[in-house]
Order: C-alpha cells, then sequence, then structure tokens
C-alpha cells in the first residue's frame, strides 16, 4: 500500500472502513460466546477490517497529513461505540496511530536536524527543533572576543 497513490490509499482505507463498520454492527449485536477477556481469543475474528485499516495507516506514516482525516473519521466512532469491548479496541488502535505518527514525525525531524549539521552552511543556519521552546528562542551567534 505505500507504492499507491493518494487517490488509490484513500479508496482502499474507505472501502476496510466501510466493511469493518459492517462487522462492528454485526458485533455489537451478536450473542456469540466471548472469550476471556485478556486472552488471544478475545478480539473477535470480524474486526479483520480494523487491523488491516491500522495496519496500512502504520505503513504509510509517511504521507500522514493526508490520511489524517481518514484515520480520525474511522478511529473515533470505535473509539466510542456503545459496545465497551469493542470501545477498547478503538482506542487502543488509536493510540497506537497516534503514538507512531508522533514517532514518525519526530524522527522526521531529527534526521532533517542531522543533515543541516552535516552541512557546510550548518553553522549559519539555525538547526530544526523538535520542541516549540527551541523553535522560539532567538538563534544566537556566538563571536570571539578580539584581543587588542
Amino acid at each position: 500500500s505505500a507504492r499507491l497513490d493518494e487517490s488509490a490509499i484513500g479508496h482502499f482505507l474507505t472501502a476496510l472502513s466501510t466493511q469493518c463498520f459492517a462487522s462492528l454492527a454485526y458485533e455489537a449485536t451478536s450473542k456469540e460466546k466471548r472469550a476471556a477477556p485478556g486472552s488471544v481469543a478475545a478480539q473477535p475474528p470480524r474486526l479483520f477490517a480494523l487491523s488491516k485499516f491500522v495496519e496500512t495507516v502504520l505503513h504509510n506514516l509517511h504521507r500522514v497529513a493526508f490520511l489524517w482525516p481518514l484515520v480520525t473519521q474511522f478511529l473515533l466512532p470505535v473509539a466510542n461505540h456503545k459496545v465497551s469491548r469493542i470501545r477498547v479496541i478503538g482506542i487502543e488502535s488509536l493510540s497506537k496511530v497516534v503514538i507512531s505518527a508522533m514517532r514518525h514525525t519526530l524522527n522526521d525531524v531529527n534526521n532533517i536536524r542531522d543533515r543541516t549539521a552535516r552541512s557546510p552552511k550548518a553553522a549559519d543556519q539555525p538547526a530544526p527543533s523538535a520542541t516549540v521552546d527551541d523553535a522560539a528562542a532567538p538563534a544566537t551567534k556566538a563571536t570571539p572576543e578580539r584581543a587588542s
């Protein structure tokens, strides 16, 4: 999916979310016996589309800004589902995506900082910052004192 263009990945994720909403409707009304909480079998097998949605987003974090509206449009209703078991799965999925996106963005900032530090003009340019405080502070250049 990382090689798909933005339109194709958007259609793919929309299809997965549609399939998952249908599965969630079934899960919410199903009277089947459930496995013990915490066991491997505790996650309903009909949530395959949800796990593939999350997996696809995680493989495409390089375009998270484009995917974010689709992610929130789908995962927020799952995280707010009326069935607590499904709600927990939705919150865990949303948390996983948010934390991974933040790590990916931080890694991008650090890579830019490393490249800037190695460039010949690095002494003249302030390094990109991953914190608000560093970005707000004015860049100062130390000048050596002249001996008289």
